[in-house]
């Protein structure tokens, strides 16, 4: 959903900025988003490994350096399922911090950029139906989703009309036309429209 989220904003001449573990954002994509002159920057900066305020304060002063008005948090740290009591310790940790700790950050300072703002700004929010039902040798990763999706829908109510705050909760394996439906019904939630 990334993808056809980013596909969408660059059709829409939207600059945008990636985050990235590595770096990098896949080359077929950055190709494609090209075509359409539109700046493509891309920020390093590992959410697994990122625990302290320090290497959030360096990521934060790197996006302060732009206009930011939308943000779009599109994680999906998700592990092979797996019986409960095999998770190992590294696998729990990477799935919690991973799906909570980045997103939760960057949605709290953008409402504080946001809020200092003229013009309308946006956070969508791309959960997962995971998060809202029995997920059996998915606990540990739903349990994520579902802090994610009560947290997005909390955080919109405090935020009011102020901010345009969305939470999408796609089902997987959405083809195409699916996923750019969803995308742009999340603009138009996001404004106000119905």
């Amino acid at each position: 959903l990334a993808h056809a989220y980013a596909t969408f904003l660059a059709r829409n001449k939207i600059n945008l900025i990636f985050l990235s573990a590595d770096g990098t954002i896949d080359s077929e994509l950055h190709s494609n988003l090209q075509k359409n002159n539109i700046d493509i920057k891309t920020i390093q900066f590992d959410g697994l490994n990122s625990e302290t305020k320090l290497d959030y304060n360096k990521l934060l002063d790197q996006l302060a350096k732009y206009d930011i008005s939308l943000l779009i948090n599109a994680i999906d740290n998700e592990p092979e399922p797996i019986d409960f009591e095999k998770n190992s310790l590294l696998s729990i940790k990477k799935t919690i911090i991973g799906n909570i700790l980045p997103p939760t950050v960057l949605i709290s300072n953008f409402i504080n950029t946001f809020e200092k703002r003229t013009k309308r700004s946006a956070i969508v929010n791309v959960g997962s139906q995971t998060g809202e039902c029995l997920a059996p040798f998915q606990s540990v990763y739903a349990g994520t989703k579902s802090f994610f999706n009560y947290m997005s829908k909390g955080v919109a109510y405090e935020v009011g009309e102020k901010i345009g705050m969305v939470l999408v909760t796609p089902p997987k394996n959405l083809g195409k036309e699916e996923r750019e439906e969803v995308v742009v019904n999340s603009f138009k939630n996001a404004e106000g429209k119905k």
